[in-house]
């Protein structure tokens, strides 16, 4: 799954070597500031978090947009203690996010932050909002709306099988904040099963989104913030720490060894968190590298099991020609299995678009980023340090190029396939 990278350019004077703090402080939560001046508990905290203007059509279209996470009930919740978490895949955000970031005698680094949070909720997003600081609040607002949202930097559907997974989390009206579609019209050969006289399909595919931003003060006093969906996976949501099902932002390794080493969640364990300091410019990359590599796999088996269900399928002959001696039940037949097919190609071609248009933003995605200048580092070492991983982003990118080339022949092959129908039924 991947990354989202921010393409805001930073300014151009900003000081990445400066060992300074936050003069804001980081250990004040903005809104627990509010309520010092307005010397009462705020009303609608997720309303002040947003900073929308009173008189803003957005006032009420961006809590709407929010509410798959977090509300004014749920932050008034948070607040005052009583609200629960919904399953065992939120950690104890509650309790790290409140510690001291300066002067904790038990976090050595509490400056730099890096906390990932699968399948966020309405516990972890509240949690989150009710700590942030006065000068992350509005790259946390920014954030947590790409997400939400997944608008265009980088989204994919993932193919599995088993039993429907629906994402957990609701909208306004009610509608999973994460798609899925049934995709047992694929092939003739995938299994089905029955309940109360319902066809129950195998396969789904299903929309995840993974989110990652780094901000911060300067080289020493910064935060990664990663969201990623995992709610597709066996037992995401059961109290069972010890399943994982597969689910590689849940794996035990995160908790660390006897020795005290930790691998890192952000980068799918592909890293280990280590004890020195740390350029967030790099670390962005190496989360993206790692996440985009995940991306790409997907989108490698997403290609395979279209190309072997779609071949499969135009392979077998699935429309007769009526006989010779025409009768109305061979004629009818026909044109029952012209109307089939033609149903099947028609949705082929339809999850296609949906799949190429899906993958151009990823692919424009990098392309963006990367003119974006936010790559460039004054100075060798940091221009040498950034090199490996964007080398390996670029890498991933160009075999989605190739997946994205071999999904268009595929779209080509199933168009040549419908004018064929389209001939037959015109006949």
């Amino acid at each position: 799954m991947p990354t989202t990278p921010e393409i805001s350019r930073p300014n151009k004077s900003f000081n990445w070597d400066t060992n300074e703090v936050s003069p804001n402080g980081d250990d004040i939560p903005y809104l627990d500031r509010k309520d010092a001046i307005l010397d009462v508990p705020l009303l609608d905290p997720l309303d002040e978090f947003l900073a929308i203007p009173v008189h803003s059509p957005a006032r009420l279209r961006l809590p709407r947009l929010f509410h798959p996470l977090c509300s004014n009930k749920s932050i008034r919740e948070h607040r005052s203690g009583t609200s629960l978490p919904l399953n065992r895949n939120v950690p104890r955000s509650k309790e790290l996010t409140r510690k001291q970031r300066l002067g904790h005698e038990t976090l050595p680094d509490a400056r730099i932050r890096r906390m990932h949070i699968p399948d966020p909720s309405r516990h972890t997003v509240s949690s989150l909002i009710c700590r942030a600081p006065w000068n992350q609040r509005l790259v946390l607002r920014d954030f947590i709306k790409r997400y939400i949202k997944a608008d265009g930097l980088m989204s994919v559907r993932i193919l599995s099988t088993g039993s429907n997974c629906e994402d957990f989390r609701k909208t306004k009206d009610g509608k999973p904040l994460r798609k899925l579609q049934d995709m047992s019209f694929l092939s003739r050969s995938v299994e089905s099963g029955t309940s109360n006289g319902k066809v129950i399909s195998v396969e789904y595919l299903y929309e995840a989104q993974s989110s990652c931003v780094v901000t911060g003060y300067n080289n020493t006093y910064w935060t990664a913030l990663s969201f990623s969906d995992t709610y597709f996976y066996p037992g995401a949501n059961n109290d069972d720490e010890s399943d994982c099902g597969g689910n590689e932002d849940m794996l035990p390794d995160y908790d660390g060894d006897d020795d005290g080493d930790f691998t890192d969640p952000l980068t799918i364990g592909n890293t280990t968190i280590p004890h020195k300091r740390l350029d967030p410019r790099h670390y962005f990359l190496v989360v993206l590298s790692a996440r985009l590599d995940k991306v790409k796999d997907e989108w490698d088996h997403i290609r395979d099991e279209l190309s072997s269900r779609v071949s499969d399928y135009l392979s077998n002959p699935h429309i007769t020609s009526p006989s010779a001696t025409v009768t109305l039940a061979s004629t009818g037949g026909h044109a029952e299995a012209v109307k089939k097919s033609y149903e099947w190609v028609t949705a082929v071609m339809y999850l296609l678009e949906k799949l190429l248009v899906t993958l151009d933003k990823v692919i424009k995605a990098f392309g963006k980023f990367e003119k974006s200048g936010l790559v460039k580092c004054t100075g060798p070492e940091p221009s040498q340090l950034l090199q490996l991983p964007l080398q390996e982003i670029r890498q991933s990118v160009d075999e989605l190029g190739i997946i994205r080339h071999n999904l268009s022949t595929l779209r080509q092959e199933a168009q040549v396939f419908k004018e064929q129908v389209m001939g037959m039924a015109i006949r």
